[in-house]
């Protein structure tokens, strides 16, 4: 099974600068931060691509600091390594080629890691999410009912695929199309969705939750989440010890508790892992003592913390 690397989140870069954020206070683990490469320890700094516009794993805030859950678990996997984190800002599209072509050390954007190509890049996996419909609180709406509906969705999205292939069956079975809105950034999702420009919502899970968290009054989702798929940080596979030493990092900030309470703070409960974990070359890599790699599908085989 080889994997690929879909680009789920927007295409479009904020006209924000480049920046660093405060980091959380971890305590450096010498024995990972004493093997961090000497090209990536030679500026003292661990550099992440990420696109700010998928709240709650990205985004800036009201007072222009890059925040979110991917943004928190960069910073502690930094600390630990013992590393200051820096973040470049780049077109969420950009993130696979701005790692092999070293323009930063990893990338970190809600990637969601699928089985339908071959990349250049390894993958630490570190949530799952899957794709959940939103709606107006007094205008329910059913994702196996969209027929003749018009659906807001982020573009790039794997949701726009989801959506294209429901129309398709709408107009095969004689009934109206989808109408389909894909926009360039998810606050533009939501607030078509807020001013009835939309009759409904389709977003990653994570996504969802949070929005309808903030709009408690106006949003609802169904309950029905579906094609859920890893989420993975991306690393050249040309650096393989890299792409490990992170995942047994992520490792020490699952067992310390702090994992989880990054993604707390942003309302991500569920879809979380109980053991970090490799994808290189279409095969999962679990960090056991002996390194061995399983052959193993690797969008299946990671298992949430919830089952």
């Amino acid at each position: 099974m080889v994997i690929g690397v879909l680009l789920v989140a927007c295409t479009g870069t904020p006209d924000v600068e480049p920046s660093s954020t405060a980091s959380p206070d971890n305590s450096v683990v010498k024995e990972l931060a004493d093997r961090v490469p000497d090209r990536i320890r030679a500026d003292g700094f661990l550099s992440f691509g990420t696109d700010p516009s998928y709240p709650p794993m990205e985004f800036v805030d009201a007072e222009e600091n890059l925040v979110g859950a991917d943004i928190g678990l960069a910073q502690a996997l930094a600390k630990a390594l013992g590393l200051e984190p820096e973040f470049t800002l780049d077109a969420f599209t950009a993130l696979d080629a701005g790692v092999r072509n070293q323009r930063y050390e990893a990338g970190i954007a809600a990637i969601s890691i699928t089985a339908d190509r071959e990349a250049a890049t390894d993958a630490v996996l570190y949530l799952r999410a899957g794709t959940q419909l939103s709606h107006p609180v007094e205008a329910p709406q059913d994702v196996d009912q969209l027929c003749g509906l018009t659906v807001g969705t982020l573009e790039g999205s794997v949701q726009v695929a989801d959506l294209n292939q429901r129309s398709t069956t709408c107009t095969a079975n004689g009934f109206r199309p989808v109408e389909i809105i894909a926009f360039v950034t998810q606050q533009e999702v939501t607030e078509a969705l807020l001013g009835d420009d939309v009759d409904a919502m389709l977003t990653d899970s994570t996504v969802a939750v949070y929005e309808v968290g903030l709009h408690p009054r106006q949003l609802a989702t169904q309950p029905q989440v579906y094609d859920v798929l890893p989420y993975g940080i991306v690393v050249d596979s040309r650096l393989p010890e890299f792409s490990q030493l992170l995942a047994e990092t992520l490792d020490h900030l699952i067992s310390s508790g702090d994992y989880e309470r990054i993604l707390a703070e942003y309302g991500i409960t569920t879809g979380l892992l109980t053991q970090a974990s490799v994808v290189r070359n279409g095969q999962l890599v679990l960090n056991d003592d002996d390194g061995e790699v399983e052959e193993a599908d690797a969008v299946a085989s990671p298992e949430p913390a919830d089952g």
